[in-house]
Formats: C-alpha cells, structure tokens, sequence
C-alpha cells in the first residue's frame, strides 16, 4: 500500500506505507514521524497558483535562465508563451531537472500538470515576474498551430549535419543553396512547383504570395533567408537553365527590379561587379527566357471518332439558328456546352465533319450557319479550322470573296439576312406534296404520314407527355433521319392545319432530344397565321402556353373533339 503527503508548496510525495500509528491529530505515517516538529508547524507564506489546463498553452524561443534562480530539482527558462485565446507573453518558464530541454526553434505545448503562479508569490525563485511551473511538454512537428496563432519559432539552426549535398550546381555560389534543413527542401520543391505553373501563365508573382501557398508568412522569414530559398529554387548559371527567382517580385514595390534579384544572381555565379542596368537587362532577359521555355502541355483529345447522327447536326442547326436570328456570334466551346459535348473530346477532324453536316448541302438559298462561330480566344475572327469546312462544302474564292476569312464574314452577313427573311415570312409556306419518289419509294402517301403523326400526338397529349421525332416517325412508318427540318416542319403544319386560328396546337408538344424545343416551331406559328416571334424567350413561353392548352383539353375526363 503507498500513500501520498501533500507538502506545503503543493508536491505530492507518495512513500510505501509498512506501519502507521493512530493519534488524536490522525494517521501519522513514518514519513511524517520523521518530518522535524519545526518544519512542519513553522508558518508558510501564503502561494497563489492558478491551474493550467493540458494542451491550452504552447511556448518558443525558450532561453535558460540562471541555474542559481532555480528551484532544486527543476531547470527555468524565459519564453514566448501564448495560452489559447489570448495574446504572447515572456515569461518564465519552471521544469523538471530530468526532461528533455525544449529547443528554441520548436513550438513546444504543455502537455502535463501546469500552473500559473503570479508575481511575488514564488519562493522557490529570487525572479520576479509570472511564472508557468510544468510538469511536461511536447514538441509539435508542425512550425505553426492555429491555437496559437502568434507564435513563429524562429528557423532551425543550420549545422553540418543539415546541410545538403544534393545540388552540385550551386558548389560555384557564395553557399547559399547548400545549408538547407529537409524542412527548407520540402519549402524550395514547394516554391519550384509554383513558379513553374507562373512561368506557364506567363506571369510573375509577389513573394507574400508565394509563402503564402506553402503555409507561410513574411514573418517567418528575415532577407537572408528570401534570398537563399530563391537561390535555391534556381539553378547555377552554368547550367543554361531560367532563373524562377526572376517571376518573383514584393508586394507594393515599383515596377521594375525586384530589390534582393542581385544577391540571388551572386548566389548563382554570377559576377559580383555588376552595374545596376546589366542587373535589370539580366533580369529581364531571365524573365522572358522562363516563360519561353516553360510549355503548356497540348491538351489531350479522345482517340474515338465522335458519332454524328441528325440529332446532334440538329441541334447544333437549332442553336446556330438563334445565333443567327439575334444576329450575333457564338464561341465554338459554347455552342458545344449547349449540345452536351466535351470541348477538349471534339478534335479538329470531328468538327469539320460536325459542320459540313450542318450545313449542307451547301447553296444560294442556304444560310452556312458554321459562319456564326468564332473562335475562342480574345482575338475572336472564325475558327482555325473553318476554312476546311468552306472547302469540304464546295466553296471556292473569288476576286470578291478572296479568303476564308473573308468568306466568314461574308457568309455571316448572309446568314443574318436569310433567316430574317424566313422570320418575316416574305417567303410563302409550302405545302406537302401528295406525291413524290419520297413517299412512293416507302408506300406512303402524304394523307396517311399526317394522320398517323396526328394519332400519336393525340395519344401523347392524353397521357400529358412531350414525343420526339422518334415516336412520330415510327409510328408514320419511316425512319426520322429521312426527314430534314424543313420536310417535319410540313408535317406539323398539316397535323395542325384543322386546328384553325384558335384550336389547340398538337405540334407544341414535338421537342428535339434532350427535351429542348425544336427549332421550327416559329415556322409553324406563322404558316398557320398564329403570333410567333424570333426572340428565344418569348417563343418558349408561347409553346409553354399551347402545350398547357393541349394538355387541359385531352385531359382523361374530358370528352374532347374536333380539334
């Protein structure tokens, strides 16, 4: 069995107890028998000691204290200390005699029994001040902890043992680049990557914001140290390699040389006698060579030919067909966005296939809608591959039209001036034939394709559902990808020419693949005599309308006819 005695200074001593006797004062154990009868009545001095709780207060920059100032048995140190919440404080510091000394460079964090001991109230120590007395400690990996905020150890000590042997091409330099601690390696990699990715951009970067990415502040760093991390991330000047220093520069600073570039040209072998302007010629000529010769890797392509089928060409056609009414351009990415496609998947040789399909065949009477594309850089002008697309429709240049680019334009001011005269109906609707090679060729006639496109429609409205082409093709007896938009535009127009100037419209209800409204809607709105328009969001509120309409008369319970 052990017991503990509580001493006056608050240690706990805990001793085996063998034998023990009962007095009128308690348990007297032979420890305390053998205390001296004046020790133990002489008057204390009143101590205040205010507990600590684990792992709420960290230190650095701890700096032994004279060993005469110290209690027996514990060593005292003066350090940066900052319990949580609140700010820095130096003060001293009281640990036992056995543990591990902390070292200054570390952020080190109580992590035992701990007390706060206010000042004049020690009489262990002749020092004045507040006092932190520990039982123990541990020493984060990590240079920095947001609990603490305002605690920057200071850099590691260089020593031999740190020093790296890994970067022959600095051996001619002032020796910079070779006292790096495996923390300070970790840094420069760090600081490499980034100006690597800046180099790309073609840019340069401020020093603040550089540390910034590897988990730094300015703080943390003194000139001496900007300068070797800089000369580090370079490369010996015989090496024919860019200066990434020369991307740096400091916040706030005037345009211009950055002030610490020439310390980091003498720590690359450079020549110490350098004038002023062969600095900013070298620095410049290093910034310029960095981005030179950093490439941006092309972007990787698929290997599968991309599958054209009418759905896609038409709605491409559709979207191309809208550019075109609000007679303005589109860049080539977009227009991919807004048909689902990847940019990056649809190589050159694609595109031009994807094009051709939309505008062919190619003719007076036909608006190349490929002409409404532009390039994606800022420049703008056609794309770099559409002068292949004029060439594969049978384009060829004349004295009025000598290029392709001015074939762009050209064209483009035709397509505007084709599809307005379409929205402005100055061309008279056609009718179905009845006959033809078309409908002969697959035993139709023009009555039936009608009246079997009208059941489905019927069909769908009473089951308030939208139908594609698909449908309405299969049912008619015939595959979709027969039809151009042109000849479905006919179709619908007869499905809802009984319909007359009121009735409900069943052709509201034929949308594109991916839900998307088909792009002749207005063509039918006005062969049949209905308000139409060319703007994109007031013609989807009309066919939103007349799907309603269609919707509430083919409902289950109603009994509806002659529509």
């Amino acid at each position: 069995m052990y017991v503990g005695t509580q001493r006056a200074d608050h240690r706990v001593e805990l001793t085996t107890l063998d034998h023990c006797r009962l007095t009128d004062d308690g348990i007297i154990t032979p420890h305390l028998a053998d205390a001296s009868p004046t020790s133990a009545t002489e008057p204390m001095s009143p101590s205040v000691a205010f507990p600590l709780l684990p792992d709420s207060v960290a230190f650095t920059a701890s700096v032994p204290v004279d060993a005469t100032e110290a209690a027996p048995g514990q060593l005292l140190y003066e350090a940066d200390v900052q319990p949580v919440g609140s700010d820095v404080v130096r003060m001293r510091l009281a640990l036992p005699h056995g543990i591990e000394p902390p070292l200054s460079h570390r952020l080190n964090v109580i992590d035992g029994s701990a007390h706060l001991i206010p000042p004049g109230t020690d009489t262990s120590s002749t020092e004045r001040g507040w006092l932190v007395r520990a039982e123990s400690f541990s020493a984060l990996t990590e240079r920095t902890d947001p609990r603490w905020p305002a605690l920057r150890p200071a850099a590691e000590p260089r020593g031999p043992q740190a020093r790296s042997t890994e970067r022959p091409e600095t051996s001619g330099a002032t020796g910079f680049g070779q006292l790096l601690t495996s923390e300070e390696s970790a840094l420069v990699d760090a600081f490499r990557k980034r100006l690597t990715k800046v180099a790309r951009a073609h840019g340069i970067i401020n020093w603040e914001t550089l540390i910034t990415y590897a988990g730094h502040v300015p703080a943390d760093f003194i000139p001496e140290d900007q300068v070797r991390l800089l000369v580090a991330t370079g490369h010996h000047r015989s090496s024919g390699k860019p200066v990434l220093a020369s991307l740096v520069k400091l916040a706030g600073q005037r345009p211009g040389l950055p002030p610490f570039f020439r310390e980091v040209l003498l720590g690359l072998g450079w020549e110490s006698d350098l004038t002023d302007a062969q600095v900013e010629g070298i620095w410049a000529e290093q910034q310029k060579a960095a981005h030179r010769c950093v490439r941006v890797p092309a972007p990787t392509t698929t290997t599968v030919p991309l599958t054209i089928d009418s759905d896609l060409v038409g709605r491409l056609r559709q979207h191309l067909q809208l550019v075109a009414r609000g007679q303005s351009l589109i860049k080539w990415s977009s227009l991919l966005k807004k048909v689902r496609l990847v940019p990056s998947t649809v190589s050159p040789t694609d595109a031009v296939r994807l094009l051709v399909a939309v505008d062919f065949p190619y003719g007076s009477g036909r608006p190349v809608l490929s002409s409404l594309i532009r390039a994606d850089s800022q420049q703008g002008g056609p794309v770099a591959f559409f002068d292949k697309v004029l060439r594969e429709l049978g384009w060829s240049p004349s004295s009025a039209v000598p290029t392709a680019r001015a074939a762009w334009k050209a064209e483009r001011e035709r397509a505007y001036a084709l599809v307005a005269q379409s929205v402005r109906g100055t061309v008279a609707p056609q009718r179905l034939a009845e006959g033809g090679a078309f409908w002969t060729k697959r035993g139709l006639t023009r009555t039936a394709v009608i009246s079997s496109v009208r059941a489905s429609l019927i069909s769908a409205a009473r089951r308030q559902v939208r139908v594609g082409w698909h449908t309405l093709a299969t049912a008619a007896g015939f595959s979709p990808d027969d039809l151009s938009d042109k000849a479905r535009a006919l179709i619908l127009i007869e499905v809802d020419r009984p319909a007359g100037p009121t009735g409900v419209l069943l052709s509201s209800l034929v949308i594109s693949t991916e839900n998307t409204p088909v792009p002749y809607f207005a063509d039918i709105l006005q062969a049949l005599g209905r308000p139409h328009t060319s703007r994109p969001i007031e013609l989807g509120r009309i066919r939103k309308v007349e799907q309603a309409r269609v919707f509430e008369a083919y409902q289950p319970s109603t009994e509806a006819t002659g529509t």
